[in-house]
């Protein structure tokens, strides 16, 4: 997932014959989930990134928190216990100490990077706001030992979707079903 340059993008083109025979995440941990299922199925020389435009106009949100059960906060949460489990599923072994060098690392990485962004901001004469910053990276760290203790509790956590090849093994009239429910639902 390294070699992606933007991986959370949500962008994504595949063969139909691959698209039907993949497992995704129901959560904010879609994207994660999508290109794990794409390495585990596929040949590395057939995944390639393509550049769609220069720059992505992200949606923002509100930042969240575990109270509220949203914004930022939720995706951070989701994204991590997806990433959890699809290492688990690969042999990761994830022990307590596993986690509290996670969290010292990011710790550690976060302060680093909010001081390079801040010398950055003065040298460009642009605003920022450190205290904002300092914030957002309390409140992912609170979202990973949350997400920890999470998967620690339910290391197989929210199912993933079925593939679609295993839907229509089972049902072999769902995708007519489905395109006449749409059908319906666009009226």
């Amino acid at each position: 997932m390294q070699s992606f340059r933007y991986a959370l993008s949500g962008e994504f083109a595949f063969i139909r014959s691959l698209g039907r025979g993949i497992a995704i995440s129901p959560t904010w941990g879609l994207e994660v989930s999508t290109l794990s299922e794409v390495y585990k199925n596929t040949s590395n020389r057939r995944i390639c990134q393509t550049e769609i435009m220069e720059s992505y106009e992200h949606k923002h949100q509100n930042l969240g928190s575990k109270s509220e059960d949203g914004g930022i906060y939720k995706m951070a949460n989701d994204i991590a216990k997806t990433l959890f489990r699809i290492l688990a599923q690969e042999g990761v072994v994830f022990s307590e100490a596993s986690f509290k060098t996670l969290l010292a690392s990011y710790y550690q990485q976060s302060r680093i990077e909010i001081s390079k962004y801040n010398a950055l901001s003065k040298i460009n004469s642009l605003e920022y706001n450190r205290q904002n910053e300092i914030n957002v990276v309390e409140a992912f760290e609170e979202a990973i030992k949350e997400a920890a203790a999470e998967f620690y509790e339910d290391p197989m956590g929210v199912a993933s979707l079925s593939p679609w090849n295993t839907v229509r093994s089972v049902l072999p009239d769902f995708s007519d079903r489905f395109k006449a429910m749409v059908k319906e639902e666009s009226k």
